[in-house]
């Protein structure tokens, strides 16, 4: 048994306690952890140890298992973390365990391969096989019966906790699989749209016949099933195989499926995980756990049984006791660390999951199983796939391979979908039969082209139609972000993603989505009785105009549930009233010139496209209006339309042109001087009146930075006449004639300008940073004279400086005679310059010397040489050499304010080891602690003035070991707290006559 005091370890166990998922329920899976150490302690492991397990959780949202585990680890304080139970949390939380040093096991379901990474994750263990190999693990199913081609379906939902893991993961093991398979199509269903998942499943028959599937309960396997039946696709050439094992999902139930399950689950083989213990153990431990759960805390007394995830938090619970009891055997003291908690070796263990291995990289190996419907239609196992570290392994349990497809036939699936064969045989066709044949070839010709002809309008359809379901809310694709993990359509969405969903002023009347990874805004619009041809010729038109300054048109949506939608492509920065309205610092006169440049440009190519004619609604704002805000948008149109009610015209766009240039131009909002809807409602009724002098914006520009060509161009734009405003053509002419800039572009003109801007911040760096470091200079040399060099580096780089012994060294310790008597004639500020000026002498005597001053209190001067420096012996020769120089010093010493006193001073010189360190966190000090400091302060205090008395060791130091120095006995002496020793006066140095003491 090791040798340590009883323990008090807490256990933390991150798991929702307020939501059901995966039936993982909170309940019935935290009494695991008690099982396991009452087990572990019935065999003798970690017997002298209390546990204490605290819990915490309570939805299962990424952010709050995060935010959860981390209360464990700074709050809580524990000492191993089991969770949290979900992959999102748990890859947010990994990053910490490191830095805590504190172990983790993973007990839920779907963890990451890069859990598996002990560069990336130390301190983390799981009990659960990873996506990735079990991935692995039914590729070699395809291996085995040579399937090459294969699908991927699959289903998310806010409470994803597999699926959305699988999804990315199969791309990367079927590229590191050693056999080569082919995914041919990837797609997410939308079960509760039976349109759209027809849609899916029509696409897939045209691809392949073997599909991996992905479902996150067993609700949606059915519905996928019944899905297979009515789309024709429930028969001997497909075959599916479920990557997430969910309870058998026939029997009877109440949704009315039962009939299409009973036709589809025969063409399933089923991924299930093997569970290889002992039947006993097992209602023993399902028995145990409920009556746990009936009991406080739990108090739930109508639980349905635990999951295989219990099970699992059992075998990661007793996995942890065995490496702590390993540690305790070896260094009790560590049973807090837990990089030497974690320093796993191979090792046996029998869990309620079965009897596993764990290798040196604290990786278990784990197995599952195939089932499905043997020639009696009961479900068997017909393989078992071992995952070991070094990659996964097939067990057959058949002997012959007709029993798997004993339910369809006795006939192993093709890869590809089968093609008829002609017998080769001849037959006497008649008369009649040929022209009855003649007739169906003519009729299947016909209905052939008519095919042709539908699907060239349904391609054509693909390029605008967008299938509402396909438009992600921004919802969920934010839930799904705040796991870190972004949500998976037919292709992955990117990065960038996450900075698509945040809404902006100029979204007003439009709905974010996501479609096919980018953000689009989409318009909701009247419903239509019917899309007539003119509707889809519109919509083929719309998508083919593509020009750089105007917003691309996505597509239209015919059937969203409350009308019809225009969908547009969503740009990441603001309106043109945002800019204004910002005032950015580059807005200088090009600025502003390709501001109303680019804006010609787009006007031009919507009026030189016939089916488009002109927009009609041209503001600042690019038309993102509401009804609370029509009044305002009246500023920009035309008097003639005002007075018509008319929905647009060129003309009247081109005066909105020119409203829009002068906001540009004067850097503010059209009719900037707009104070409350009175005031638009007044100025909108001048312009609609059109008498002069007519109502138009200030175009108060200066001149000198813009060109009058283009302010006289904007009086034209809104002129009063619509005849008298210019084309876009000549507007264009107009702008590429004007010669603001050397550059060719707005780039290169916000390149210039920002290459300026950056040399300017260059600058300002430059002179920052010298003057940062001159501070730093100054700082430094401030905090050397308060603390020895090395000792301040130390600390400046956030070391702990730990206590120091030195063997030997030399302690100076002064005071001034008659003090006392001396400061009762100076007042406050006289004492203190008195002190200032002595201690100043003795600074400068100390730079001439390896010497360090300690501390001063009131008169007493402290301090030592070999400290922090070792140098030697000749601590004592630098002490020594010092204390003569001070008295030589003080013969000269005069005080300003009593030129009749003199100053007289005891000096106490003793050498013996002493510790040396930092004390205190406020105005730290480097301190000396030892008996040879209190040596020194006894050598002074019983001096006498104007010498320079030793200790024993001193003398021998001086005398013996150095030499060259000059004492005399001066006998024994009572000294106080040491008693009767023999000490000695230092008279001088033999190589320096000059310093030498007379004593009479």
């Amino acid at each position: 048994m090791y040798e340590v005091d009883a323990l008090n370890i807490k256990i933390g166990l991150e798991i929702p306690q307020k939501e059901v998922v995966q039936g993982i329920r909170y309940e019935v899976t935290a009494p695991a952890i008690d099982i396991a150490i009452e087990r572990a302690k019935a065999e003798g492991l970690v017997s002298d140890i209390n546990f204490t397990v605290i819990h915490a959780g309570s939805y299962r949202r990424d952010r709050d298992d995060t935010l959860e585990s981390l209360k464990l680890l700074t709050e809580e304080k524990v000492n191993v973390l089991f969770g949290p139970t979900f992959t999102g949390g748990a890859k947010l939380i990994g990053s910490f365990m490191a830095y805590y040093n504190i172990p983790q096991f993973l007990f839920g379901p779907s963890p990451l391969q890069e859990f598996d990474d002990k560069e990336s994750n130390p301190l983390t263990a799981t009990v659960v096989p990873n996506v990735y190999k079990i991935l692995l693990g039914l590729i070699d199913i395809c291996r085995e019966f040579e399937w090459t081609d294969i699908a991927f379906v699959y289903t998310t939902s806010p409470a994803d906790v597999n699926c959305r893991h699988i999804a990315p993961a199969i791309e990367g093991a079927i590229a590191d699989a050693s056999y080569r398979v082919v995914l041919s199509y990837k797609a997410r269903l939308i079960l509760s749209s039976s349109t759209a998942t027809s849609a899916r499943l029509n696409e897939l028959k045209e691809q392949a016949r073997i599909v991996f599937t992905c479902f996150e309960n067993a609700e949606d396997t059915r519905r996928f099933m019944s899905a297979i039946v009515e789309n024709g696709m429930a028969n001997d050439e497909y075959v599916y195989i479920t990557t997430v094992d969910h309870d058998y999902v026939g029997g009877e139930w109440d949704d009315g499926l039962d009939n299409s399950i009973s036709k589809a689950e025969k063409y399933f083989l089923f991924f299930t995980r093997v569970i290889n213990a002992d039947n006993s153990k097992l209602q023993q431990f399902e028995f145990e756990t409920l009556q746990r759960a009936k009991r406080p805390p739990y108090n739930c007394a109508d639980c349905a049984p635990p999951t295989i995830f219990a099970y699992y938090l059992h075998d990661a619970t007793y996995f942890y006791l065995n490496l702590l009891e390993e540690v305790l055997q070896t260094d009790p003291n560590s049973y807090q660390n837990g990089e030497k908690v974690m320093k796993c070796k191979h090792m046996q263990l029998k869990g309620m999951s079965g009897d596993f291995t764990v290798h040196e990289n604290c990786i278990r190996d784990a197995s599952f199983s195939i089932t499905a419907f043997n020639s009696s239609l009961k479900l068997e196992t017909f393989m078992n796939i071992h995952l070991r570290a070094n990659g996964s392994t097939l067990e057959k349990t058949y002997d012959d391979e007709s029993k798997l497809w004993g339910a369809r036939g006795g006939i192993r699936p093709h890869n590809h979908l089968k093609s008829g064969k002609a017998d080769g045989s001849l037959a006497w066709i008649s008369g009649p039969v040929l022209g009855g044949a003649c007739i169906i070839c003519v009729f299947f010709t016909c209905f052939y082209l008519h095919r042709l002809h539908r699907q060239a309008e349904l391609e054509i359809r693909k390029l605008w139609q967008i299938d509402y379901f396909s438009l992600i809310p921004p919802e969920t694709v934010k839930h799904n972000q705040q796991s870190q993990v972004s949500l998976q359509s037919d292709s992955e969405m990117s990065v960038a993603s996450s900075k698509m969903i945040d809404t902006d002023p100029s979204s007003a009347g439009y709905e974010v989505y996501i479609f096919n990874g980018e953000a689009v805004l989409a318009k909701s619009h009247r419903p239509l009785k019917k899309f007539t041809k003119k509707h889809y010729e519109l919509m083929k038109n719309m998508k083919q105009v593509v020009h750089e300054n105007l917003n691309p048109f996505v597509g239209f949506c015919i059937n969203a549930p409350n009308g019809t939608l225009s969908v547009w492509k969503r740009h990441f920065r603001c309106s043109l009233k945002d800019v204004l309205i910002a005032k950015p610092p580059t807005s200088d006169a090009f600025f502003k010139f390709s501001l109303m440049k680019d804006l010609i440009n787009g006007l031009d190519a919507i009026h030189t496209t016939p089916f488009l004619k002109y927009h009609g609604s041209l503001s600042s704002k690019c038309c993102l209006v509401n009804e609370s805000l029509f009044l305002e948008d009246l500023l920009w149109t035309a008097p003639e339309l005002l007075r018509t009610n008319s929905d647009g015209s060129k003309e009247g766009d081109i005066y909105s042109f020119a409203i829009i240039c002068s906001e540009i131009a004067t850097e503010q909002t059209a009719w900037n001087d707009i104070r409350d809807d009175d005031s638009a409602e007044e100025i909108v009724y001048n312009v609609k009146r059109g008498r002069p002098p007519y109502a138009r914006p200030k175009l108060e520009v200066n001149t000198e930075d813009f060109s009058p060509m283009i302010l006289q161009l904007i009086r034209d734009c809104w002129s009063e006449h619509p005849d008298d405003r210019p084309t876009t053509k000549i507007i264009r002419k107009y702008f590429f004639d004007a010669k603001l800039s050397n550059k060719k572009s707005l780039m290169d003109h916000m390149l210039r300008l920002s290459e300026d801007y950056a040399e300017v911040l260059k600058q300002e760096v430059e002179e920052k940073t010298k003057e940062a470091i001159a501070e730093q200079e100054r700082a430094d040399i401030l905090l050397y004279r308060i603390l020895p060099k090395q000792v301040a580096k130390s600390l400046k780089m956030g070391q702990i400086v730990e206590p120091e012994l030195f063997d030997e060294a030399s302690i100076f310790y002064s005071d001034i005679v008659s003090f006392t008597v001396l400061a009762a004639k100076c007042s406050p500020m006289q004492v203190v310059a008195l002190l200032n000026d002595l201690y100043t002498m003795f600074d400068s005597t100390i730079d001439e010397h390896d010497v360090y001053k300690v501390e001063t209190v009131g008169d007493a001067y402290l301090c030592a040489s070999g400290v922090p420096n070792r140098n030697g012996h000749e601590h004592g020769r630098e002490i020594a050499n010092m204390a003569l120089l001070v008295v030589k010093h003080l013969k000269n010493f005069k005080v300003p304010h009593l030129p009749n006193e003199t100053v007289n001073v005891r000096i106490g010189m003793h050498t013996g080891s002493v510790v040396a360190g930092v004390v205190g966190l406020t105005m730290p000090r480097y301190c000396l602690v030892g008996e040879s400091v209190s040596m020194a302060t006894r050598m002074e205090s019983h001096g006498k003035p104007g010498r320079i008395q030793l200790s024993p060791e001193a003398n021998h130091l001086l005398t013996e070991v150095i030499g060259g120095f000059k004492t005399k006995s001066r006998g024994e002496v009572l000294i106080k707290g040491t008693g009767v020793m023999e000490t000695f006066w230092l008279l001088g140095c033999k190589d320096k006559p000059e310093l030498d003491i007379t004593i009479e």
